[in-house]
């Protein structure tokens, strides 16, 4: 299927580069309407320091800052009404499973 992170780039990409970044900051930010400073990842590559350690410590703060579930809830438009029939739903589940649990025997 692929990497977890197709559009950053290849590793073998990542080493050819990793003189030009050693020792700085690699910074990555989305673009897009709802793309505010706060969404901003940054992760420090030491002078000695192996891009396989660097890469998954960016990897780890990418699921921590929720980047890839804001991508996956973008993926597809759902309507309002969607969204309703979802939540009301979910109410209904809840209330059953609490009608269900709270049955004195």
């Amino acid at each position: 299927m692929g990497g977890m992170f197709r559009g950053v780039g290849s590793a073998a990409a990542v080493c050819a580069a990793r003189p030009a970044f050693m020792g700085s900051a690699v910074q990555v930010a989305p673009v897009g309407p709802s793309a505010g400073p706060s969404m901003l990842i940054s992760v420090n590559v030491g002078d000695s320091e192996p891009i396989e350690s660097a890469l998954r410590r960016f990897k780890k703060e990418v699921l921590k800052s929720g980047h890839l579930m804001e991508v996956r809830k973008r993926q597809r438009f759902v309507s309002n009404s969607a969204k309703r029939q979802v939540l009301m739903a979910a109410r209904k589940r809840r209330a059953k499973m609490n009608k269900l649990h709270n049955v004195d025997v």
